[in-house]
């Protein structure tokens, strides 16, 4: 079987991801200009576009966990339609390609007001699309700088990354290069095999590995062209089980742990009784690793997942169906963006 170019581009990214942790961590270009805005700042917002969506989450909860700085995660809807900007505000926005069209509406809006952007992206040479006035604009390179794909193994890894590197002069949390490289080849290389078609698949996540559960969820989705969901452990638990438990026959879960960190082994003993007493198909989806670094370690696993899914089945990610009248949300009208965009 001839596979798809999408599934030999998807591997390589994949493999190459130790090599843009490095280059990831050693750019440092505009660093201490955020690190310096976040510290004046009196509200930070973390917002983000497609699969960099988690990395902005794991921001407002690093933030959260370890400070009293006022931070918050909105969504794309919330800080275009609800949120009023102003001087003392800082908008943190994580977005591989810096062009999907929430990200140049976010943009636009941030630098015509007064507060200041921080971007994370692979594409730090966009910032003259948006004209005079993203002087108020400081870009923060991640790699790739292109991720040709709709399943993004590698910029989701380097944006968690480079988010805690921002942070590290308000958290403290600190980790070096190879503690970061580690735990994504630990998680590359306990992977299960191909998945089967006739599953949905539900994972279940807590607290900071709600991020990784959420980037799981769309690898799923868009890389494996499997049904996938994520949900809250606890919320899950108090009801959400239904629809799954009806139809157990056809579903498998995922729950996420991390060892160094005994929350996450207390909230699984919560949710086992209900999955072993309806006999459900599940697998631990375990870390030797905190849960900062366990998210980068899950990420190294569902790659190799998704990898060897679709390697079995040629699917092929930047095909799937209804593209042609989807494209609105991924296309811009921002000038000098006329390619497909990245998220």
């Amino acid at each position: 079987m001839s596979l798809p170019e999408s599934t030999q581009n998807y591997a390589n990214y994949a493999a190459s991801v130790p090599e843009m942790i490095r280059a990831t961590l050693s750019e440092k270009t505009g660093l201490a200009q955020a690190q310096a805005l976040l510290e004046g700042a009196s509200r930070i917002f973390f917002t983000g576009s497609g699969s960099s969506v988690p990395a902005a989450l794991l921001g407002s909860q690093l933030l959260a966990r370890t400070t009293t700085k006022a931070g918050m995660f909105a969504p794309s809807s919330l800080l275009l339609d609800e949120i009023k900007l102003s001087s003392a505000d800082v908008v943190v926005l994580v977005s591989q390609g810096w062009n999907r069209a929430d990200a140049a509406l976010i943009t636009r809006k941030v630098v015509d007001s007064p507060a200041r952007l921080i971007v994370i992206t692979g594409r730090p040479d966009r910032e003259g699309d948006y004209g005079a006035q993203a002087s108020s604009v400081v870009a923060l390179p991640i790699l790739p700088q292109k991720e040709k794909i709709f399943c993004r193994p590698a910029s989701a890894v380097t944006g968690y990354i480079k988010i805690a590197q921002l942070l590290e002069s308000l958290t403290g949390v600190r980790y070096n290069t190879e503690q970061w490289i580690d735990a994504y080849q630990a998680g590359w290389s306990r992977a299960p095999s191909a998945l089967p078609k006739d599953k949905q698949f539900v994972v279940l996540a807590t607290s900071l590995l709600l991020c990784a559960g959420n980037n799981i969820a769309l690898s799923l989705r868009e890389g494996a062209g499997r049904y996938g969901s994520v949900h809250e452990l606890e919320s899950y638990g108090h009801g959400q089980y239904v629809p799954d438990q009806l139809h157990i026959d056809s579903t498998h879960y995922f729950v996420l742990t991390a060892q160094a960190n005994p929350y996450y082994r207390d909230a699984f003993a919560r949710i086992k009784p209900m999955l072993d007493s309806t006999h459900s198909s599940y697998e631990i989806w375990d870390t030797p690793h905190g849960d900062i670094l366990g998210n980068v370690s899950h990420m190294g696993r569902i790659a190799k997942t998704v990898l060897a899914s679709i390697q079995q089945d040629g699917w092929d990610m930047n095909n799937p169906p209804g593209m042609e009248g989807n494209r609105s949300f991924h296309e811009a009208d921002t000038p000098n963006q006329t390619e497909r965009t990245d998220g």
